[in-house]
C-alpha cells in the first residue's frame, strides 16, 4: 500500500481504482476533491440533454416517486438521467441495488458521491467529516466515535426527553381541535431534534436550527454553484457557515462540560479514533452530518404516517388498541419494540411514501452492471424508491396494506433489495433504531389521547420537499378520546 501527502489510500487494491480518480480525491476513504467522469453514455438510454437536467429537478420535486416509477417502467435496468448539471447512471434492479450498497467488489464510493452533492459548500470543505462523507477506515472511525451517542442507553435517554414534548404538543393540538399536521409535525420534530441532538431548549434556537438544516439541503438542488447566480447555493452556503459556527462553539464548550445530548456525547467521547477527528471542527462536522441524515427524514415520514392513519380509520383503531395495552403513560425505548402493528404500518408508510429517493454512489473504475457498461467516475443513482412498487415483489403495490409485513406474508422478504428504506451494507443508517422508536413513541402518545380525521378527504400523492412525503397540508380534525 502506498501513501500520498493527504494520507494513506484506504484500499487493498489501489491499482483497481482509476488513476484520474486517485489524482482528484487523494484519499478514497476521505476524499479531498471530486473526479469528473471521462467515459461516454451514448450506449445507455435516457434523457441526457441540458434542458432535461433543468426540467428533471422540477419533475423530481412535483411528481416524486411516480416520476421514478415511470422512468423504471420505460427503461432497461441501467439508464441515464441528467439531474441539474449532473449526469446520473440509474440502477433500477433490486439485486444490483443491494450489491452496490454492500459494495463487496469495492467498485463504488459513497463518500465521493456525497461530497459531489455538497462540494464547495464550505471554502475548506475538504475537512468535512461524518458517515456520509467517508468510506473504509475513515467511515469505521466515525462510526466508532458515534457509538456512545447511539448506544441503547443513550437512545433510551433521548426518548425520555422526547416523549414529554410529544405529550405537551399533542395536548395543545387537542385543545385547538384542528391542525395543519405536516407543519406542526415538522415544528415538533425540529424542537425534539434540537433538544436531543444539540441540547437546545430555547424555541428561537430550535427554529434557527430548523431553518439552517432546511437550507443546507438546498445544496444538491443547485444548478449553478455560484452564490450570485443560484439562490439555492447561496442559501446553502450561508446556512452551512452559520450552523457550523454554532456547532463548533458548542463542541468546544462541552468537551469539558459533557451533556447527555448527542453533540455532548460526541464532543466528550474518549474513543480512540484517527487524530483528524479530535479537533472541534471535525466533531461538529460529524454532528452536522448526523442531522443531515435525520433532521428532516423522520418528520417527513411521520407526516405521511399520520395522513395514512387519518385516511384509514380502521387501522388507526387497530393501532390505538395496541397502544392502550401499554397504558396512557410514557413508553420506554425497549417497549416500542412490542408495538408490532404500529411497526407494520410504519413500514408500509415508508414503502408508499419513500423518504429517500435514490442514494448516490460514484464508480471507482469501469464496471459492468446487469450487462451494461458504466465508466469510472460516474455518478450512480440507486433507484430504491421505485422498488417499493415493484409488482414482482409487492401484491397490489398502490394499496395501503400493512399486513404485507406480517410474518405470514412477509412480502418484504421476497427480494433482499426490494425494501431498503434505511439503506444496506456499511452505510446503513446509523440512526435507524432511534428513528423507528421515536415514530412509534409519537404515535403512541397521539393515539392514547385523541382520534383524528382529515378535515377534507383527498388522495395524497408523493412529492419531494426535498424529502419524500405525502402532498398537501394534511389538515386534521383532532378529537379528545
Amino acid at each position: 500500500m502506498t501513501t500520498t501527502t493527504e494520507g494513506a489510500l484506504a484500499t487493498s487494491d489501489e491499482a483497481s481504482v482509476a488513476p484520474f480518480i486517485l489524482e482528484a480525491v487523494k484519499d478514497i476513504a476521505l476524499p479531498r476533491g471530486v473526479p469528473k467522469a471521462r467515459g461516454t453514455y451514448d450506449h445507455l438510454e435516457g434523457a441526457k440533454g441540458v434542458l432535461d437536467g433543468v426540467l428533471n429537478i422540477g419533475r423530481f420535486m412535483r411528481h416524486g416517486v411516480k416520476w421514478a416509477r415511470d422512468l423504471v417502467d420505460t427503461h432497461p435496468p441501467v439508464f441515464c438521467v441528467r439531474f441539474g448539471p449532473e449526469m446520473n447512471v440509474c440502477i433500477a434492479d433490486p439485486d444490483e441495488i443491494l450489491a452496490a450498497f454492500r459494495n463487496d467488489s469495492g467498485a463504488f464510493s459513497a463518500a465521493i458521491a456525497w461530497k459531489k452533492s455538497f462540494d464547495g459548500i464550505d471554502d475548506n470543505d475538504g475537512r468535512i467529516r461524518g458517515p456520509l462523507f467517508s468510506d473504509l477506515h475513515a467511515h469505521r472511525d466515525v462510526r466508532k466515535l458515534l457509538a456512545p451517542a447511539f448506544s441503547q442507553a443513550a437512545m433510551a435517554g433521548y426518548l425520555e426527553v422526547a416523549y414529554p414534548m410529544f405529550e405537551a404538543t399533542i395536548d395543545r393540538w387537542v385543545e385547538r381541535g384542528a391542525i395543519d399536521s405536516k407543519s406542526e409535525i415538522r415544528s415538533l420534530l425540529a424542537a425534539v431534534a434540537g433538544r436531543i441532538f444539540v441540547g437546545f431548549t430555547e424555541p428561537a434556537d430550535q427554529v434557527a436550527l430548523d431553518h439552517w438544516m432546511k437550507d443546507v439541503w438546498r445544496a444538491p438542488l443547485a444548478i449553478i454553484r455560484n452564490p450570485y447566480l443560484d439562490p439555492n447555493w447561496r442559501a446553502a452556503r450561508r446556512a452551512y457557515r452559520a450552523v457550523m459556527a454554532k456547532l463548533e462553539s458548542l463542541v468546544r464548550e462541552r468537551r469539558s462540560t459533557p451533556t447527555n445530548d448527542l453533540l455532548g456525547r460526541v464532543a466528550s467521547s474518549t474513543e480512540t479514533v484517527a487524530s483528524d477527528l479530535d479537533d472541534d471542527f471535525a466533531r461538529a462536522s460529524v454532528v452536522l452530518n448526523i442531522m443531515l441524515g435525520a433532521f428532516d427524514t423522520t418528520a417527513s415520514g411521520l407526516a405521511s404516517f399520520v395522513y395514512l392513519l387519518a385516511k384509514h380509520p380502521e387501522w388507526q383503531e387497530k393501532l390505538r388498541e395496541e397502544a392502550l395495552t401499554l397504558g396512557k403513560r410514557p413508553v420506554a425505548f425497549d417497549e416500542t419494540r412490542s408495538l408490532d402493528l404500529c411497526d407494520r404500518a410504519w413500514k408500509e408508510t415508508l414503502r408508499l411514501y419513500p423518504v429517500t429517493p435514490a442514494p448516490p454512489r460514484v464508480t471507482l473504475r469501469d464496471i459492468d452492471v446487469a450487462g451494461y457498461h458504466i465508466p469510472a467516475g460516474s455518478t450512480v443513482a440507486l433507484v430504491l424508491n421505485a422498488q417499493m412498487f415493484n409488482r414482482k415483489i409487492w401484491s397490489d403495490p398502490d394499496r395501503f396494506d400493512p399486513d404485507r409485513f406480517s410474518p405470514e406474508r412477509a412480502e418484504d422478504k421476497r427480494s433482499r433489495g426490494g425494501y431498503l428504506p434505511f439503506g444496506a451494507g456499511p452505510h446503513t443508517c446509523i440512526g435507524m433504531q432511534l428513528a423507528n422508536a421515536e415514530v412509534k413513541a409519537f404515535v403512541h402518545a397521539l393515539l392514547v389521547r385523541c382520534r383524528f380525521r382529515l378535515e377534507r378527504d383527498y388522495e395524497g400523492t408523493h412529492r419531494y420537499e426535498p424529502m419524500g412525503m405525502v402532498s398537501g397540508k394534511v389538515r386534521l380534525v383532532v378529537e379528545r378520546l
